[in-house]
């Protein structure tokens, strides 16, 4: 289960959070910096949005890593999902290890066997803090630029994520 806090912000918002007295005062560690490639998948008659279900291979590092989200709750701002990632050999999608989750009857379908494919793509730049909050709580803020892509289309990226 993943819950987590995500702003759209500005990129000279993303040096101020950086900066934040709550930010310095509760980082922990060096944190990083690094590329992440993603490729989301779809049916072209997007079954999987339909249903509320995200499935995306990343590149972080030298690893491919499969993810997939399910629809969530969302309260006050916070959203919370079921996800569940897999490491990969490469940068194709395996739907046989989607069988042992509860995604496996949409994975079943034979319209998202035969039509799965790339719907769009995300390259950002990521900065991660570690944080140790009150009460033990520990988080990771993600500080996130780049840009999605979709055949000729782009969009920007900058968002805060906790």
């Amino acid at each position: 289960m993943e819950i987590e806090l995500k702003l759209l912000v500005t990129a000279e918002d993303l040096a101020r959070i950086s900066r934040a007295g709550a930010v310095v005062d509760a980082r922990e560690g060096q944190g990083g910096l690094r590329r992440l490639h993603t490729v989301y998948f779809d049916t072209p008659g997007q079954l999987l949005r339909r249903h509320q279900v995200a499935l995306r291979v990343r590149r972080s590092g030298g690893k491919w890593i499969q993810t997939i989200k399910g629809a969530g709750a969302e309260v006050g701002g916070l959203s919370s999902r079921t996800e569940i990632e897999w490491i990969l050999p490469d940068s194709t999608p395996d739907l046989d290890c989607l069988a042992e989750t509860p995604f496996a009857k949409l994975f079943e379908r034979a319209e998202v066997r035969r039509d799965l494919a790339p719907a769009f793509e995300t390259t950002f730049r990521r900065r991660t803090i570690d944080l140790q909050l009150p009460l033990g709580v520990r988080a990771q803020l993600c500080l996130d630029r780049g840009e999605i892509l979709a055949g000729v289309e782009r969009e920007p990226i900058c968002e805060a994520e906790i």
